[in-house]
């Protein structure tokens, strides 16, 4: 969106127009004073272009990075910082005649890919046989990077000594979370004006839920007369029960999101957030699962490996779009306009083998409580 006009022919009209009401003479193309205007008026166009990104970094639609960050303080909304994935480490050594310190920082390295420090100094006294060490880690390298890695994996000192007799993780560590993306920053400064403005409305829910952690990627508050799951039988929920479920990055791991969970009871049941006729449940979404095999004809004018690129890509955009918001219906027909759209000539799905939570591959309405998960299987229809 261009907030002042860089039609560089139009600029050359007005400057040329207004040259002549002061009297200038008639300029021909490639003259000196033609080139001249021209030359002056491509550095104002430039000029121009960086005014327009300018007022462009000052509206929550536009900005981002360090921008986006002041527009979202200003809001009283802080970016979900990085956070390191964590870990128990249990070092077995051998005691000796003097005492054994591992200090704050001591480096161990997990399949010479990724580094862990200690987060406290442990020790062990002077003496005969083995003494075990527990000690809590994290990872060096920021974010979902460190998550994941399995109770009982080895690790080795950075630096090795003689006294080390093992080290295992005592449990699979996790906890590491990239910092938050500019969209779903840009979302949460713009769901805190309801927050502001609005008492235990479902967007003021959903913008305090979001805020608690950026391994949160959807909120879905519902209320029991709001929605069924599709039988006709409700959840259960009494009058005031408001149940808001949280759906979640991939690489959160079953102890990030009790504890994420956790968090998001106490932030949604907080006086400043909820009424106190309300009582907030929450829960991770519910997942239904769909599985779309898809047959496909290319244009005829066009079967080269690039058209077969864009329907991969569409196939995967469609797969994110279905699974990127809780309570989206599931539409296989935007699939395939998504697939002709992509270059396709024809496009044939499955239904025998196709489904989706165990039933027809047909358009179906999902509650307020469930996201949907699922792979598209595609194959090329080719003339014999």
């Amino acid at each position: 969106m261009n907030y002042i006009d860089l039609d560089f022919d139009a600029l050359y009209g007005e400057a040329l127009a207004l040259y002549r009401e002061n009297g200038g003479d008639i300029l021909f193309p490639g003259d000196e004073k033609e080139m001249l205007l021209r030359t002056v008026l491509g550095i104002l166009q430039q000029e121009r272009a960086s005014l327009n990104a300018a007022i462009a970094q000052g509206t929550i639609r536009n900005a981002e990075g360090e921008y986006l960050d002041i527009l979202g303080e200003n809001a009283g909304i802080a970016r979900q910082e990085q956070t390191d994935a964590e870990g128990t480490l249990e070092i077995t050594v051998q005691r000796g005649t003097s005492g054994i310190t591992i200090a704050e920082g001591t480096m161990f390295s997990c399949n010479g890919m990724l580094t862990f420090e200690t987060e406290k100094a442990v020790g062990a006294t002077a003496g005969t046989g083995q003494a075990v060490l527990t000690v809590p880690i994290r990872c060096t390298t920021g974010g979902a990077a460190g998550n994941g890695i399995e109770k009982g994996t080895p690790l080795s000192p950075v630096e090795p000594k003689t006294f080390y007799i093992s080290c295992i993780l005592t449990g699979t560590t996790s906890g590491g979370i990239e910092q938050e993306e500019d969209e779903a920053y840009r979302k949460r400064i713009i769901a805190s004006t309801f927050r502001k403005n609005a008492t235990g409305s479902r967007a003021q829910y959903k913008a305090a839920a979001l805020g608690v952690s950026a391994a949160i990627l959807d909120a879905s508050p519902v209320a029991d007369e709001e929605f069924t799951n599709g039988t006709g039988k409700t959840y259960g929920l009494t009058p005031g029960q408001i149940l808001v479920s949280l759906m979640f990055t991939d690489t959160a791991s079953e102890e990030d999101k009790a504890q994420i969970i956790r968090a998001a009871w106490l932030a949604l049941n907080a006086d400043e957030t909820r009424p106190l006729t309300d009582t907030v449940i929450v829960r991770e979404a519910k997942s239904k699962t769909f599985t779309l095999k898809v047959r496909y004809r290319l244009q005829e004018s066009d079967t080269g490996e690039n058209l077969r690129a864009a329907v991969l890509d569409a196939a995967e955009a469609y797969k994110q779009w279905q699974s990127a918001a809780i309570g989206r219906a599931f539409d296989p027909y935007r699939l395939t306009s998504m697939l002709y759209s992509a270059g396709c000539s024809r496009v044939d799905i499955d239904q025998s083998a196709s489904s989706f939570d165990g039933g027809a591959a047909g358009y179906s309405t999902v509650d307020g409580a469930t996201r949907l998960n699922g792979m598209v299987e595609l194959e090329e229809i080719k003339d014999d």
